[in-house]
């Protein structure tokens, strides 16, 4: 007998990682509400479900899907939605290793919030396979499924995408190492 999925089930495995990918391109409230309209499509359409892919990789197209239809809508106001990040508060670092100081962390947020915004500018195409593959972690075959495109295109998005995304991070910032050999990332001024 084959066990029926539960869309409460799929929800709460995958919705936390949804959720973070959404915010990779959203503010936080909005990538929220995002995750709740990729929940609702996910169970209007499982009944379609055929299992062609992982039920996983079927969530993150409905996301990404879902994540295109909202940048592209009317609605969408790009200086409202998307991520602006800001360095975290230092206090969350408190409880980290004693080799792990305050400072760094600060400097490895910084770090991260430079090289999103980096991301961020990058065509679509370039961006979404980068942090999908690179953020995420999923294999290119898996990045393939999610939007729908062979595995050359992805590997072809991926490599340019990373070679865009050096080039840009050298004209856009200067790299230094701190006193700890931290390296950090400072805009240039234009």
């Amino acid at each position: 007998m084959e066990k029926r999925i539960q869309i409460t089930d799929l929800y709460n495995r995958y919705a936390a990682n949804i959720l973070r990918y959404l915010k990779r391109f959203l503010m936080d409230s909005v990538a929220e509400d995002l995750v709740q309209e990729v929940f609702i499509k996910a169970n209007k359409g499982l009944g379609d479900f055929r299992g062609d892919a992982s039920v996983k990789t079927w969530l993150y197209r409905i996301a990404t899907n879902t994540l295109r239809d909202f940048l592209r809508s009317k609605h969408h106001h790009a200086d409202e939605a998307i991520v602006q990040i800001p360095v975290q508060e230092l206090e969350k670092f408190k409880d980290l290793s004693p080799d792990f100081s305050i400072e760094q962390g600060a400097i490895r947020d910084e770090m991260n919030a430079c090289i999103n915004a980096f991301i961020q500018r990058l065509p679509e195409n370039y961006s979404t396979v980068l942090v999908l593959r690179d953020l995420e972690g999923h294999t290119n075959q898996e990045v393939s499924d999610i939007l729908g495109v062979s595995l050359e295109t992805v590997k072809i998005r991926l490599y340019r995408a990373r070679a865009r995304l050096k080039v840009e991070l050298s004209q856009g910032c200067d790299f230094s190492l701190s006193h700890d050999n931290a390296l950090q990332c400072q805009p240039k001024e234009k």
